[in-house]
């Protein structure tokens, strides 16, 4: 039996994509885990754009957060 586990993650604006592979068969050990790691790049280019996206929403935000707060803070003095 093998188990395969892809994750798909992002650190600072960097993709990154980690594969655990475990199997009893050993003959198909190296093979499935390229399998895998190859499974794991695709997904995280198709990722990619929507993970920037999100993350440049999130910078807005927070942009925007700060704004107001300045302009609460200028108000009130």
């Amino acid at each position: 039996m093998a188990e395969i586990k892809i994750s798909i993650s992002e650190k600072d604006g960097v993709i990154v994509t980690e594969v655990e592979f475990h199997s009893d068969q050993k003959a198909d050990s190296k093979l499935a885990y390229l399998c895998a790691r190859a499974t794991a790049k695709q997904l995280a280019t198709q990722l990619l754009p929507h993970l920037l996206k999100e993350n440049t929403l999130m910078a807005q935000q927070a942009i925007q957060a700060k704004e107001q707060e300045q302009h609460e803070r200028t108000a009130t003095h």
